[in-house]
């Protein structure tokens, strides 16, 4: 079942995913983007969003995972991933206060950082 959970969302989000990656020259980071035009609300709970990043093989590399809160904070910030949906974006942090429930998810309007339940659904992105 967990294969044919990552082999379906891995279809289907290449299928929505056509554009090249978004480079964050300051912190040295490759954004697997999917923008508001390509991305047709594809949301999962945290283990299978970690999972297709830990499993992706885009651009030639193979080496994409889950970004920290700092970085995406720092990337929608300063503007770098200013065409992602509107919507919460899981990051690889558990809550310290609860890390074996939620884990540290980021906002991206205003990069706000709270604590999201993993069975919750929010987007991915991918970062290398």
């Amino acid at each position: 079942m967990k294969y044919i959970l990552l082999l379906l969302m891995s279809v289907i989000l290449l299928n929505a995913q056509k554009n090249e990656p978004v480079i964050d020259k300051q912190q040295h980071l490759m954004w697997n983007i999917y923008t508001q035009e390509t991305n047709t609300d594809l949301q999962f709970p945290w283990k299978f969003g970690k999972s297709y990043c830990d499993n992706s093989y885009k651009y030639g590399y193979d080496d994409w995972r889950l970004p920290t809160p700092q970085e995406l904070q720092t990337s929608i910030k300063n503007g770098i991933l200013k065409n992602i949906r509107p919507g919460s974006y899981w990051t690889s942090s558990p809550d310290p206060k609860d890390p074996e429930d939620n884990v540290l998810s980021v906002y991206s309007s205003n990069g706000y950082i709270s604590a999201t339940d993993i069975c919750d659904d929010a987007y991915s992105l991918c970062v290398r």
